[in-house]
């Protein structure tokens, strides 16, 4: 029995070694960015393909990473149980010195406070965000009727 018991201990310790070291490679070949940013944006009809007519366009600032311009692209809308608030459908790129990066997010529009607050997922790149993982979530409160303002927060893996 002490066999048995010392066999299995160094085949789990052979495992998590193994493991260990597959956990060490595969975040070897990705660098990872704790996205903090700010954002405004305003309501624009300028270059704005939205089969719904409703775009937003506006500056990223205080995260190196994706500091630039960003465009948002509404896909639809939909209304949903509760009163007052909006399913949103949307194409997000932000574009910056170093590349771009296209992501798909899934929001809620609260029309009595103007709240907003997304989730980008999907996103593709270009320039060095070629390969681009991971999920923003953005959150917005209106600065007037048309100017929204607020935070992005997530996590961005390049290879």
């Amino acid at each position: 029995m002490k066999s048995f018991t010392t066999a299995s201990l160094l085949g789990i310790f052979s495992l998590t070694l193994t493991f260990l070291g597959a956990t060490r490679e595969a975040n070897a070949r990705y660098r990872c960015h704790t996205v903090s940013a700010r954002f405004t944006d305003s309501i624009t009809a300028e270059n704005c393909p939205s089969p719904v007519g409703l775009c937003t366009a506006g500056t990223i600032t205080d995260d190196p990473l994706i500091a630039g311009t960003v465009l948002n692209v509404v896909n639809s809308i939909t209304p949903v149980g509760t009163t007052g608030l909006l399913s949103l459908s949307t194409t997000q790129t932000i574009t910056t010195a170093s590349g771009t990066i296209v992501s798909h997010g899934t929001g809620v529009l609260d029309t009595a406070t103007g709240k907003v607050s997304f989730l980008e997922q999907w996103p593709q790149g270009t320039g060095s965000f070629a390969g681009v993982s991971g999920a923003l979530y953005v959150d917005g409160s209106p600065l007037s009727a048309i100017e929204t303002a607020g935070e992005i927060r997530g996590l961005l893996c390049l290879p």
